[in-house]
């Protein structure tokens, strides 16, 4: 069974809420039921930016892969990858709130890590985010408006 589509809406801000900081608002999805897949037949998609390989985070833009904002993610995939059958399972058997969301606001790495030129040249850069360490630190913004955005 496919979730329905998704109808593509307007990007809004909250009057007096970091209105001229260029972070939309986040759309958050609401579920009558717990999602186990990161590809639904979503349509209309509006998603966060991503400049892969720029060398400044913030205008790379993070990496959304959350099913909660599924209009504004830009990955595919789930956070915390397969492990996420798991979370699925909790909301269903209502250990967990499904609207449950981690707070990282005291996580950061415990030693720096690069930059390195590496990260921002397009024949080096993988699959690996370069920046998903550093979640709290670079996209704090993002994270204060309600956006779902975990290491990666």
């Amino acid at each position: 069974m496919s979730a329905p589509p998704l109808a593509k809406k307007p990007r809004t801000s909250t009057p007096g809420k970091n209105d001229d900081d260029g972070i939309p608002v986040p759309e958050t999805t609401t579920l009558d039921y717990v999602n186990l897949t990161s590809h639904t037949d979503s349509f209309g998609v509006d998603p966060i930016p991503v400049s892969w390989g720029h060398p400044d985070p913030l205008v790379r833009g993070p990496i959304i892969c959350t099913v909660r904002h599924s209009s504004q993610r830009n990955a595919i995939g789930a956070h915390s990858g397969s492990y996420c059958i798991y979370t699925g399972l909790a909301v269903a058997a209502g250990k967990l709130n499904p609207d449950y969301m981690p707070n990282l606001k005291l996580t950061r790495p415990v030693f720096q890590i690069g930059p390195h030129k590496s990260w921002s040249d397009p024949k080096k850069v993988a699959s690996i985010d370069p920046f998903g360490h550093l979640t709290t630190e670079v996209y704090g913004a993002y994270l204060d408006k309600g956006f779902d955005i975990r290491p990666t």
